[in-house]
């Protein structure tokens, strides 16, 4: 069920919506970008790009700690649940964004948040199965993982290009609100796990 919901972000908002998204926010001669005095200036996808690069190393920087804490005080699914919230919450923070600085901001504690849970989502293996039921187990949640956000993104899909159906007013409203069923589906799909798994120390 983890997999099911943290899977939507990987396929609507990850992989096929927000890099088409976020050049609607973008002026079309790209943004002035200043870091560390040096200036330059860079299109849309490159934005895309760089939050995508910030937020993995980020992510990469506090992974032995947080990583090591949690294992040492048996908080791996409390962090599960902190970084799932974390990064659904700034899922739906995503569909009312209107600048694209606001909406990068977002994107990167969204993909943190997707990033760091895999990390504590995928030590939980061990409270939930025998080391010999890990690979099966661990294939079925892939297997779910992509049919869960597949179908997620089906649903998007059919909102963005038939958004009239759903009484939206265009297809970015449309858009916004898939963001934001990203965030609902990813919670929704996580809370049965995280009252029903007990942890078990590493």
């Amino acid at each position: 069920m983890i997999d099911v919901g943290n899977s939507a972000f990987a396929t609507t908002i990850l992989a096929a919506l927000f890099p088409v998204y976020l050049p609607s926010l973008v002026p079309p001669e790209g943004v002035t970008l200043s870091v560390f005095g040096a200036s330059w200036q860079t299109s849309a996808i490159s934005l895309w790009g760089y939050a995508v690069s910030l937020s993995l190393i980020l992510t990469l920087l506090m992974a032995p700690i947080i990583g090591a804490w949690a294992d040492e005080n048996a908080l791996r699914k409390k962090l599960l649940g902190i970084f799932t919230f974390l990064g659904a919450g700034a899922s739906v923070a995503l569909g009312f964004c209107d600048t694209w600085k606001s909406a990068l901001v977002c994107f990167v504690v969204a993909n943190i948040g997707f990033s760091a849970s895999n990390i504590f989502y995928n030590s939980l293996i061990s409270s939930v199965a025998e080391e010999k039921e890990w690979h099966s187990l661990s294939l079925k949640g892939f297997a779910w993982g992509y049919i869960g956000g597949g179908v997620l993104l089906a649903i998007n899909l059919l909102m963005i290009q038939r958004f009239e159906w759903f009484a939206f007013e265009s297809k970015k409203a449309a858009v916004e609100a898939s963001f934001m069923s990203v965030g609902i589906w990813w919670a929704a799909f996580t809370v049965p796990s995280l009252l029903l798994i007990r942890e078990y120390s590493a």
